[in-house]
């Protein structure tokens, strides 16, 4: 197997490519590794993330309120 980067054969157990430091890929793209994720990335924020969206919509001035006051978490 070669590097995809830099075209450098590749062992089979190597994490890295030895001569780019490119990170060796192994798995096959599926919808389910896609949506995984996604999920963690975007869905996987603390659960007050969308709160705190909702009010800095609705209600800027309070949110940014607490925040100068000092407030981070509820």
């Amino acid at each position: 197997m070669n590097c995809r980067n830099c075209a450098q054969e590749l062992r089979e157990l190597n994490l890295f490519c030895a001569g780019c430091g490119g990170k060796v890929v192994t798995d096959r793209v599926l919808v389910r590794i896609l949506w995984t994720e996604f999920a963690t990335s975007i869905l996987g924020w603390d659960n007050k993330y969308f709160f705190t969206l909702r009010m800095m919509l609705f209600r800027p001035k309070q949110v940014l309120k607490e925040y100068l006051a000092g407030t981070r978490k509820k």
